[in-house]
């Protein structure tokens, strides 16, 4: 029973050892990197990488769908507290912090789609909905915007983060003007 366990554990560890090194080559090559690839950066064998995902629609859902989870993992943290201001606030600087566009255009230009991928899509879209809805009635979302407008921040703060010639510090800068432009700080 105790090898039994060992041997899930390995294979638990090895699957998210693929995904996250898929997630890095994909932020860094591209989305159609070589299994021998992602193999190598996770530091497995390719045929422990075939036993886990038999092809790259498999292993580009599995990774789509971990960045959604991480996304719905942060909103509920988000949504247990009661600083509207402040849980926007930090959910844009979480999305400027770990933004990976590769990963956004996984799940659109690839088709990445399931059952399980659009319920998880569903609830992040959910508890967007919420937190944007809880700052608007708090008052602390600027006049007159929107969830869309929102949205569009959050995308040029990912573009921004992965824009190759945009300095560290001045992206740091970009995301203190997009939260003072949606009145979440002075």
């Amino acid at each position: 029973m105790t090898r039994d366990r060992t041997v899930r554990a390995d294979a638990r560890a090895n699957r998210q050892r693929i995904v996250e090194a898929a997630a890095m080559l994909y932020a860094e090559v591209g989305p159609d990197v070589s299994f021998n690839a992602i193999a190598q950066r996770a530091g497995i064998g390719n045929a422990t990488l075939y036993r886990h995902f038999a092809s790259h629609d498999e292993l580009r859902q599995a990774v789509y769908l971990a960045r959604v989870h991480e996304s719905a993992v942060l909103l509920t943290e988000l949504a247990a507290t009661d600083d509207p201001a402040a849980e926007l606030s930090r959910y844009l600087t979480w999305t400027f912090e770990t933004a990976d566009l590769s990963l956004i255009g996984l799940g659109m230009a690839h088709g990445v789609r399931s059952e399980e991928v659009e319920e998880e899509v569903a609830r992040v879209k959910g508890l967007f909905d919420d937190l944007v809805r809880r700052a608007h009635d708090a008052g602390v979302l600027g006049e007159g915007l929107s969830r869309t407008d929102v949205l569009v921040a959050a995308a040029a703060l990912i573009h921004v983060a992965r824009h190759e010639e945009v300095p560290v510090e001045r992206g740091a800068t970009f995301l203190e003007v997009v939260l003072r432009g949606l009145g979440l700080t002075e």
